[in-house]
């Protein structure tokens, strides 16, 4: 199997019936030995089903993640553990206020 080219393959399929018909292009992927449970666990569909589906749901989900990553970071940089005894505020304008000395009116 030509790794490389199965994943530029699969990263250049518009639909997933082109992913199926890559796949069953691959010996190697109809073999079951060769495929293990995401994150080593059977039970695990919280996780793949949390991906959005269409563009403007993934859009606005990565968009949220983006603004927990700057959060977590500031946290962090002022030294507090987010799953600590003492966590940042929980309401995200207060800690966009807290942290980076944003407000709303500075926008």
């Amino acid at each position: 199997m030509d790794s490389k080219k199965v994943c530029l393959s699969l990263l250049a399929a518009e639909s997933e019936l082109e992913v199926e018909k890559i796949l069953a292009s691959v010996p190697e992927m109809q073999d079951s030995k060769n495929w293990k449970p995401l994150d080593g666990r059977e039970t695990n569909f919280n996780v793949t089903s949390n991906q959005a589906s269409d563009g403007g749901k993934a859009l606005t989900e990565l968009m949220t993640n983006m603004v927990d990553a700057v959060l977590l970071k500031h946290a962090y940089l002022k030294s507090i553990d987010p799953k600590g005894k003492k966590p940042p505020p929980p309401c995200i304008k207060r800690s966009t206020t807290s942290f980076i000395r944003c407000t709303a009116e500075s926008w």
